[in-house]
């Protein structure tokens, strides 16, 4: 335990995180999956929400594919997380 009566392993978190962080950050195979899933998510939205945007001003009923959109993403999303490489 630290002065703090933080544990040890803490600590040493903390260093690295108010540190400037000049080095790039190491992650774990996992977290770095989950990293880049999300970077494919920031990748589509911005055309979704043109869509999104447009089927608004022209009042239409975009429910059903913003929904199954919406799915795919999580799915997805889900699938390169775990690694699963067949159903991606």
């Amino acid at each position: 335990m630290s002065r703090l009566g933080l544990p040890l392993a803490s600590c040493a978190n903390l260093a690295a995180l108010i540190s400037n962080r000049e080095t790039g950050v190491d992650f774990s195979p996992i977290s770095a999956r989950v990293h880049r899933a999300a970077g494919n998510l920031y990748e589509s939205l911005p055309i979704v929400l043109a869509l999104a945007l447009l089927s608004i001003h022209y009042q239409v009923d975009n429910t059903f594919p913003a929904i199954a959109w919406l799915a795919c993403i999580i799915a997805h999303f889900a699938c390169y997380a775990l690694g699963i490489t067949m159903l991606r």
